[in-house]
């Protein structure tokens, strides 16, 4: 081997365990957490009835938490009858989380796909909120009502609400009268109402940047006859963004330092060595 060779040699081998100490990939450790809520009733004279929480937190020490709750009766009310209840919520290593939630007709479905919601709309379902003396049952009627939301630890955040085919109807003596027609998907923070009646708050909204609530639907009762219903609640984030942790600490920076002195002064006189006895023996 030439001395050129051996010298390039040396030098490669001092540079790449340079290479090797100085450029090591850093370390990350986000976290990101979610949380979802299909509906909560509050029945005439207060009483509350809801379907619980699915939360799911990462620390990053997993690549997936996930949690998911699929009911198709709500126990201790008669306010909606039938139908699917389902609350999904997701938070994955990378600092990501999403939730679902909705209450569908029968056959529909919520999954998430890559931190989005995919809805399948049921059968229409009917939401008994009570009866009005002189105006008759009041009845939100929907295919589906859903809210979403996803964070990162960016941070962003977004949310949305989707109702299929949602209305409020008055139905006495058997007739029905529309009250209301709901959009299919409603700005943020949209209030719509029935005088003396309710208000219902659709795709409701509250963020600081890093953290999102959003509530599908919400109904106010206006009247003292009829029961406040909450449908679709979802929470994303706060997901905090871990800063890099090297892979040489700051405590062994003195050491990192002295090894790479040494393979300098090594690679140096190995070369030098080399060298010397390639010209005696020329």
């Amino acid at each position: 081997m030439s001395v050129l060779k051996k010298r390039r040699l040396a030098v490669a081998g001092a540079g790449g365990l340079a290479l090797a100490l100085i450029i090591a990939t850093p370390a990350y450790a986000d976290t990101s957490e979610a949380q979802a809520q299909a509906a909560q009733v509050t029945l005439v004279g207060g009483s509350i009835v809801d379907t619980g929480v699915a939360s799911a937190f990462n620390d990053s020490s997993v690549h997936t938490v996930l949690d998911e709750d699929t009911l198709v009766n709500l126990p201790g009310q008669t306010v909606i009858p039938t139908g699917v209840l389902k609350q999904i919520a997701l938070a994955t290593w990378d600092g990501i989380s999403s939730a679902c939630a909705a209450v569908l007709g029968t056959g529909g479905d919520i999954v998430i796909v890559d931190h989005d919601c995919v809805l399948v709309p049921g059968s229409p379902i009917e939401i008994s909120l009570g009866n009005v003396l002189g105006v008759g049952e009041i009845i939100l009627r929907a295919t589906a009502i859903q809210a979403e939301c996803s964070a990162t630890s960016l941070p962003t955040v977004s949310g949305s609400a989707t109702l299929g085919d949602a209305q409020v109807v008055a139905r006495l003596l058997g007739i029905e009268t529309v009250l209301l027609n709901l959009t299919a998907d409603p700005a943020p923070n949209t209030v719509v109402g029935v005088p003396g009646l309710l208000t219902i708050s659709l795709n409701e909204q509250t963020t600081n940047g890093q953290e999102i609530e959003v509530n599908a639907l919400r109904v106010s009762a206006l009247n003292a006859a009829l029961a406040e219903v909450t449908i679709g609640s979802v929470t994303c984030g706060p997901n905090v963004q871990a800063p890099p942790i090297p892979m040489i600490p700051a405590a062994g920076a003195p050491i990192a330092g002295g090894v790479l002195a040494i393979a300098g002064v090594v690679g140096g006189y190995l070369w030098r060595r080399r060298r010397n006895q390639a010209v005696a023996g020329s």
